[in-house]
């Protein structure tokens, strides 16, 4: 239904539990589909940016091997693997190995630092 945006509703005060803050809640005048959709906006526009970032970081280490599955290939003239269409969307998990460094250290060292495995 449509809420009576005139209506005076005293906001209940919750806690957030990503960041502990405080914050008030407020009734939306959006329907749920849309909330849905601006929210998943939100979270592909995040993951993309981390994504950037940790790809960027580990693509500059020499000994970093990223594994990547980009789907359906074409191969140039000149033997290069290239995606075949531009618009490559991720699934926000990104796997790597390092030529030195045993994978279940690596696994260690990220759990050990809040980083899901």
């Amino acid at each position: 239904g449509v809420h009576n945006l005139s209506q005076k509703q005293k906001p209940r005060i919750m806690t957030s539990q990503a960041s502990g803050d405080q914050v008030e809640e407020r009734s939306c005048p959006l329907s749920n589909s849309a909330r849905l959709s601006i929210a998943r906006t939100c979270i592909v526009q995040v993951e993309t940016g981390l994504l950037h970032s940790i790809l960027g970081y580990l693509r500059k280490i020499s000994r970093v091997r990223i594994i990547e599955d980009i789907g359906d290939m074409k191969v140039t003239h000149d033997g290069d693997c290239i995606p075949h269409t531009s618009n490559e969307q991720r699934i926000p998990i990104v796997t790597f190995v390092h030529e030195v460094i045993p994978s279940s250290q690596i696994v260690e060292h990220c759990r050990d630092h809040g980083v899901v495995c």
